[in-house]
């Protein structure tokens, strides 16, 4: 009998080897994609993504954006750390300009990543439609959620749907 964890009692084992703190796992550090070098910093930038139930059933993006630190050091790009972020036309993957969100008193709309220079405005996200591939099935395996929300790695190999 299956567990859903790797299959057979496996998965129970590696659960009870977690709680029991004789287990660690790891995985891959990933990079962004060499497209976004000029705008991300050190940290690994974030594509946001809402899906909604279209009315067909099936999973449909309906708004996304791109997020970037813009301070040199951040290793995150939350608005508390001073992240920015970019609405992504969905149909293109092409963002748009930044901003804080009103998070600071010098809150203002950026076409260049304040740091580097880097333009943002018009950078086309690189693999954006397996990204939107991806967010949809997502969405659809989850079918008793209307609207759902996802954090999605601006990294090197896209989507992988």
């Amino acid at each position: 009998m299956s567990d859903g964890i790797g299959g057979g009692s496996g998965g129970r084992r590696v659960l009870a080897l977690l709680g029991q703190g004789g287990l660690r796992l790891g995985q891959p550090r990933l990079r962004n994609h060499p497209a976004l070098g000029g705008i991300s910093l050190n940290a690994l930038s974030t594509v946001r993504v809402l899906t909604a139930t279209n009315e067909r059933g099936g999973g449909e993006v309906i708004a996304a954006a791109f997020r970037v630190p813009s301070k040199a050091g951040s290793v995150v790009d939350n608005f508390h750390a001073g992240g920015l972020a970019a609405a992504i036309d969905i149909e293109t993957g092409r963002l748009d300009r930044a901003t804080d969100m009103g998070t600071s008193a010098d809150s203002a709309w950026h076409s260049r990543h304040p740091a580097t220079g880097g333009a943002i405005e018009g950078v086309v996200l690189p693999h954006w439609p397996a990204l939107v591939v991806l967010a949809e099935r997502a969405h659809e395996a989850i079918a008793d959620r209307v609207v759902l929300g996802w954090g999605l790695p601006g990294h090197r190999r896209g989507g992988t749907p």
